[in-house]
């Protein structure tokens, strides 16, 4: 590298650097294409494409909601509306982490179609129903499910999901 040379040899880094990735993102196209007809892609923006394939990066606690079971626990219970109301006040990273709690995922898709099961909200069944401002929220990410004792307020259930959310190994 000299200093006669100096832009000739940016020119050939930047070239280089531009075309390392063009196998893998040859490979990449390959697979999209065969699902997918590679001439709707310009139809899409970047964002609405990683939207299809990856689903939605904030949830939706309305489609939760919307495709919510409940077992041995009213929709109309005092119990439901505080979790609902615990996961509205919820940030869009405690919403995430609380995604990975219960299902070990991270994004939700789009619609309740694309939803391959429902959330299950029950009521916890252990000892828990003897004094459950004691006991942690328990999930089945197999199941999608969220066992909850019986809090007696809405702060204690909003503190034992975010512990039980951030201290509980997961899947990853």
């Amino acid at each position: 590298l000299t200093l006669g040379n100096w832009r000739q040899y940016v020119c050939l880094v930047e070239r280089h650097r531009l075309r390392e990735s063009s196998v893998l993102y040859k490979a990449y196209r390959n697979g999209l294409s065969s699902v997918l007809p590679v001439e709707i892609f310009s139809l899409f923006t970047p964002p609405e494409m990683d939207q299809l394939f990856s689903g939605n990066n904030v949830m939706d606690v309305s489609l939760l909601r919307q495709c919510t079971e409940y077992e041995g626990i009213s929709p109309d219970s005092e119990l439901a509306k505080r979790f609902w109301g615990v996961l509205d006040d919820m940030s869009d990273e405690e919403r995430t982490s609380f995604l990975r709690f219960v299902w070990a995922r991270s994004r939700m898709p789009a619609s309740a179609q694309d939803l391959p099961m429902n959330f299950k909200l029950q009521a916890d069944k252990s000892d828990a129903q003897k004094n459950p401002d004691e006991y942690l929220p328990h999930a089945q990410t197999c199941f999608f499910s969220l066992s909850l004792p019986n809090y007696s307020c809405k702060e204690i259930l909003r503190t034992k999901l975010l512990y039980a959310i951030n201290n509980s190994p997961n899947m990853d």
